[in-house]
């Protein structure tokens, strides 16, 4: 493992990773948040505004800084919002947060499990289905579990993913996975304007306009 330092970052770690409800796998343990995402496993320590990550040796620091979205001048995006009272509130409020930019599918398939659901639940049940079904990673002295892939996901079948807890979100779970392995473009999203990418989202099994937002 090799250590990334990001002394200015500007990034409120357990803010990011555990309160922001933004994503629902990451992990506390003894001060540190560990994680896999996109099958590289990762750990987090908070050092004062900044963070320092490790990770494997051959992960290019570029995908972290993207990752963590380390590049992009948030005060330059308050400033754009400085005539909303609310926005302006927030922004000094949570000077720490970050939007993640996490992969398509693992993000699909965490606000899918998020509909009609609270904070709490919806962090079990990413749990439950990445221990599940996610490739084992030993990381760190810890064991930690990748978000399933496509495959696991449409060959364990809804109700696999009911006997979980998941509910009626079980049926979308397996028929948004059958769908990307069809051929649906999830990772072609980011190319596209806003409401297209929207609109195509919403073409997948359960997901409406929130979850595509």
């Amino acid at each position: 493992m090799r250590e990334f330092l990001f002394p200015d970052a500007a990034f409120d770690a357990r803010l990011t990773l555990i309160g922001s409800a933004q994503a629902f796998h990451w992990r506390e343990e003894d001060g540190a948040f560990y994680a896999v995402s996109g099958s590289v496993p990762m750990r987090v320590k908070q050092m004062g505004e900044g963070i320092a990550v490790s990770a494997p040796e051959d992960c290019p620091e570029e995908a972290l800084r993207r990752y963590f979205d380390l590049d992009r001048d948030y005060a330059a995006v308050s400033l754009e919002f400085a005539d909303c009272p609310c926005a302006g509130d927030a922004f000094r409020m949570l000077p720490g947060l970050r939007i993640l930019k996490q992969p398509p599918w693992e993000a699909l398939i965490s606000f899918i499990l998020s509909q009609n659901n609270n904070t709490v639940r919806i962090g079990k049940l990413v749990r439950s289905v990445c221990e599940r079904y996610g490739a084992r990673v030993e990381a760190f002295g810890l064991t930690l579990h990748a978000f399933p892939e496509p495959e696991a996901v449409a060959s364990a079948g809804a109700e696999a993913f009911r006997a979980l807890g998941a509910g009626y979100r079980a049926e979308y779970l397996e028929g948004t996975a059958r769908r990307v392995l069809d051929g649906f473009p999830l990772d072609a999203l980011s190319g596209m304007p806003y409401e297209e990418a929207r609109a195509r989202l919403m073409e997948l099994p359960g997901v409406g306009p929130k979850v595509a937002d």
